[in-house]
């Protein structure tokens, strides 16, 4: 029998977690074997605020605020908005596929069996960005529906028919831009320059000022870098933001050698000498790459980094903390890299770590589990939401230099 995910309380945060756990499994790069995501999260949150590794284009910023304000100008009934929504999302399916650049439209290869809609992906996301006024999650939104309409009826309004005393009554930013009048039968992902000025205004108004707000008022486009530490104009970032980009790579660096040697002992324990060498000359390149890094490393402040991920949201367990600790500790240059993967300390080390995460369902104790292990499990560095990160700014870069009118 499959698992599956259940859940009464439908507290926006906690449903978009449930949901973007699911989604995740579909994605190599987050897979998180050793509990380390709470710290990888962590850091993303950070330097990227409102984006998720699930998000793809910029545009569709805008596509769920103007789809939802059409239903409030049409007074579509509370019973009706959910289904009515998704049509309207499966609709515009057609016209983003058609266009030059359909590169991360939502349903390009389900349709109109699409499950998860754009929608629910960036419901979150919207309300960090400020866009979002309606503070609760889209299944609550959809409730008070009708509710909404009636406070809105009871309020005055200015001449833009914005409400003037009741801010509550306002499910989204009153300066949004307004929608294409042939919106949504007709839709691309390209933003027109207003669109893109009021993204990148939503953006730099967040505070503590992010990355993501430097990247899209001061950078060009850097959509070719596989990491954030990479982007080309990495010495113009700010003090806070390099030291910020800095403890994320180190992390990142530093911590990869845990899951290359984890898909190690996996491979030994079923005894597959292929995935062994693989595994080990993974580790071999590991130890290049922390080579490269050692200077950086040397100086890598601990106990500010921990600061940095705590101070930000609430407490690491003391598990994932304490084995964190002493990996850093073992792998730091000047420690014998080489004999780390044959150490039989710093493997209880990783064996234990699965153990006290998945108890009965730890490959390292469970034959079944570790039966249906496919030779990869995790093994990729901390990318941070950069993949997706960078393909947004660059869609609000272009339009920054792209005419109003598309």
């Amino acid at each position: 029998m499959g698992s599956s995910f259940a859940w009464i309380d439908f507290a926006d945060e906690d449903r978009r977690r449930v949901t973007d756990v699911i989604s995740l499994f579909q994605d190599k790069s987050t897979v998180d074997e050793l509990g380390l995501g709470v710290v990888r999260d962590t850091l993303s949150d950070i330097l990227f605020p409102g984006l998720s590794t699930i998000q793809t284009r910029a545009r569709y910023f805008l596509f769920v605020p103007w789809l939802y304000q059409k239903h409030e100008n049409r007074v579509t009934p509370a019973a009706e908005i959910a289904y009515r929504a998704r049509n309207d999302e499966l609709g515009m399916i057609a016209s983003l596929v058609a266009a030059e650049d359909h590169d991360g439209v939502f349903g390009i290869q389900s349709g109109v069996k699409l499950e998860r809609l754009a929608s629910s992906v960036y419901w979150s996301g919207l309300g960090t960005w400020g866009i979002r006024h309606f503070d609760g999650s889209q299944y609550e939104y959809h409730r008070a529906f009708d509710r909404l309409r009636a406070s809105r009826s009871r309020t005055p309004k200015d001449d833009d028919g914005h409400s003037l005393s009741n801010p509550q009554a306002r499910s989204w930013d009153p300066n949004l831009p307004i929608a294409p009048a042939e919106f949504p039968k007709q839709a691309t992902l390209q933003l027109t320059r207003s669109e893109a000025e009021y993204l990148q205004d939503r953006i730099t108004q967040l505070q503590p000022r992010p990355l993501l707000a430097h990247l899209v008022g001061h950078t060009r486009d850097a959509r070719d870098t596989g990491y954030v530490w990479e982007h080309p104009e990495r010495a113009r970032f700010s003090e806070i933001h390099e030291m910020q980009v800095t403890h994320a790579h180190n992390f990142a660096v530093i911590t990869y050698g845990a899951a290359v040697l984890y898909n190690l002992i996996l491979s030994e324990m079923v005894k597959n000498r292929d995935w062994e060498a693989q595994y080990r000359a993974r580790f071999s390149e590991w130890i290049t790459d922390m080579d490269r890094c050692a200077a950086q490393l040397r100086a890598w402040n601990i106990d500010e980094f921990w600061k940095l991920i705590v101070g930000q949201h609430g407490p690491v367990t003391a598990q994932t903390k304490a084995f964190v600790d002493i990996w850093i500790d073992r792998c730091l240059p000047g420690r014998g890299l080489e004999a780390i993967a044959d150490d039989k300390t710093i493997r209880m080390l990783i064996q234990n770590r699965e153990y006290q995460l998945k108890r009965g369902r730890a490959r390292i104790t469970n034959q079944r589990a570790l039966e249906g292990w496919q030779g990869s499990a995790g093994v990729f560095p901390a990318n941070y939401r950069w993949f997706r990160a960078k393909v947004i700014v660059a869609d609000i870069l272009d339009g920054l230099g792209r005419k109003d009118s598309i």
